[in-house]
């Protein structure tokens, strides 16, 4: 690759998961400059790529906005072996939709190409804002996170449309695909 290769030494892929209309890709948006934003985000079909800095840190990253849409889904696992790090996205206000981000979740810990090496993941429980949000403790609960021993993982309460609390969740992600644990 040449010279492109020492300024993409820093380039890590995180692969940005969760059911639609999680806030996937709005929080993929909100990392954006504010001059690259999107003003009308609409919903992801099968993958999109976008670079971003992440916030806090030196780190830029191609983050693969996977589409969430049950027919999608099975693509996921074809980009497992790429990923430096996974967010996990979870509508922490659709108590009924929980179960089946639980199971998809599960599927994507009990995958080899991230047991074995140790993909770090962000869960992000996401839409504080809306009354009847699951936090991140309950949400953690739902998922059963503590019992996850493979993994290095770590969940914040975010808002993708303000921002809030992706910083330290990028943040800490960040350092774990940089090797600064």
């Amino acid at each position: 690759m040449g010279a492109s290769n020492s300024s993409s030494k820093n380039q890590k892929h995180l692969l940005v998961l969760g059911l639609d209309n999680s806030g996937k890709t709005t929080i993929i948006n909100s990392l954006l400059p504010a001059n690259q934003r999107d003003s009308d985000v609409v919903p992801t079909v099968g993958f999109a790529i976008q670079r971003v800095r992440i916030p806090g840190s030196g780190l830029t990253a191609s983050c693969i906005d996977m589409s969430g849409s049950s027919k999608y889904r099975d693509l996921w696992s074809k980009y497992f072996s790429e990923a430096d790090g996974i967010v996990f996205v979870v509508d922490g206000s659709d108590e009924l939709r929980l179960a089946v981000a639980k199971d998809e979740f599960e599927m994507v810990i009990d995958n080899a190409a991230i047991k074995s090496r140790r993909v770090p993941i962000l869960v992000l429980s996401n839409k504080k804002d809306v009354r009847g949000h699951k936090t991140a403790a309950e949400v953690s609960q739902i998922l059963e996170l503590t019992s996850l021993k493979t993994n290095n993982w770590n969940i914040c309460d975010s808002n993708a449309i303000s921002g809030d609390g992706l910083t330290d969740g990028f943040s800490w992600l960040s350092n774990q695909v940089s090797g600064k644990k």
